[in-house]
């Protein structure tokens, strides 16, 4: 194929995203096309095409207007799905130009490449966040997704690769997998689509596992103009839909949880799988001048404490060891920098180790932190329990070769 790409015809296909209960349309994807008769005719050539005349970013620019441009068109109670490269997550999302609200925008982004150790890109995310825009990762399944990306993504939605949602409902592995996935989605809070759907009994088994919402030939196709309504046949599934359950994990610290973190005597605070701020001790209070009231409750990674490391970048987003104790249940330390609210830099020993509930789910995490010259080994020992009924409490001084592990609670 010779001559480069000609931006000017390009425009927007726009595919539903439909509600699998009623058949009703949540918002619509804007996906860039060519002309039927253009060399250019598939998103393939496309991108190829500005891949060999290195103008990816051009593309992308053109893809950003064009999409913002065709979600004019939707109607008021509709979400555009944007989708944006993550190599230009830097390049300002230019809603102002159309007439949609930030709110009425969900950016997309794939996992077809590592998100989670992309500082710049994790920076973005935050900000996109604080715009109003709901944040979405696309292929889920597919390249480098993990929980690590949704504990440091924390996104609003996830859309389920086709080639899962292929295997529903007759192949019993996909089943038990894509049955994992919702119990997950749904302990974190994040809104699972389900991508590819070509059949009507992929909807029935949707349904049926708990997923909402849909997207795939079977409920419309991409078209130059938005879907009035779907394909979807309305009318729920035949027989019962099995509820789908999860560890909810605490919204609050029980009365006597709390009296355990507390009697932790080194700095210390408890954070959920949404990585709010449950629990935040005495010690730590002492140490950052941070009280109780100005931290429960407000996200871990909302420039708080604002980790650093000893080079200065940032621990919050992908690299933070509260993150990478939660995917991997196992315990992560590290040397840092931590910011007192005098705005003064601490460096500190820190040491995350997940929590658990009585059935063995993690449902949180303790980041236990001091002066970097003392040691913070030992501080929770390892299978430490707590049940209602009971009013001891673990040992808790330090002690020099005493790894903690994951932290059990039993209510």
């Amino acid at each position: 194929m010779s001559g480069d790409l000609d931006f000017t015809s390009l425009w927007m296909a726009l595919q539903p995203i439909v509600d699998l209960n009623d058949g009703h349309i949540v918002g619509h994807e804007a996906l860039v096309r060519g002309q039927p008769d253009s060399p250019w005719s598939s998103p393939r050539e496309i991108f190829a095409a500005a891949e060999r005349s290195g103008r990816e970013q051009d593309l992308e620019e053109t893809c950003r207007r064009l999409a913002l441009g065709a979600g004019q068109r939707l109607r008021d109670e509709e979400r555009l799905f944007l989708n944006v490269d993550e190599r230009y997550a830097h390049l300002p999302i230019d809603v102002e130009t159309s007439q949609l609200q930030p709110e009425r925008v969900a950016v997309e982004l794939s996992e077809q490449r590592e998100i989670v150790g992309q500082v710049r890109v994790l920076e973005a995310i935050q900000q996109w966040r604080h715009r109003g825009y709901a944040i979405v990762l696309d292929d889920y399944g597919r390249g480098h997704a993990s929980l690590a990306t949704l504990l440091a993504v924390q996104p609003d939605m996830i859309k389920v690769d086709r080639q899962i949602v292929r295997g529903i409902p007759g192949n019993a592995r996909y089943n038990v997998a894509f049955t994992s996935l919702v119990q997950l989605t749904q302990d974190l809070g994040i809104e699972l689509i389900a991508e590819g759907i070509e059949r009507a009994d992929q909807v029935d088994a949707l349904r049926r596992l708990g997923v909402r919402l849909g997207q795939g030939f079977f409920l419309g196709r991409p078209e130059q103009h938005p879907a009035m309504r779907s394909l979807l046949p309305s009318g729920r599934a035949t027989g019962d839909d099995p509820a789908v359950t999860a560890p909810a994990g605490p919204d609050t610290l029980s009365p006597h949880y709390e009296a355990f973190f507390n009697h932790i005597d080194v700095p210390a605070y408890f954070v959920d799988r949404k990585r709010t701020i449950l629990g935040w001790n005495t010690a730590a209070e002492q140490l950052t001048g941070w009280s109780a009231p100005l931290v429960v409750g407000r996200k871990c990674m909302a420039k708080i404490l604002d980790h650093i490391t000893l080079d200065g970048a940032s621990l919050c987003w992908g690299a933070c060891p509260l993150v990478h104790c939660m995917a991997d249940g196992d315990q992560h330390q590290d040397t840092v920098r931590l910011r007192h609210r005098s705005g003064q830099r601490i460096e500190v020993r820190i040491h995350a180790t997940p929590v658990r509930d009585a059935n063995g789910s993690i449902i949180g995490a303790i980041e236990v932190f001091r002066p970097a010259s003392h040691e913070t080994e030992g501080v929770v020992e390892r299978g430490a329990t707590l049940s209602d009924e009971s009013d001891s409490f673990p040992q808790q001084k330090a002690t020099k070769g005493n790894r903690p592990q994951a932290v059990a609670i039993a209510e």
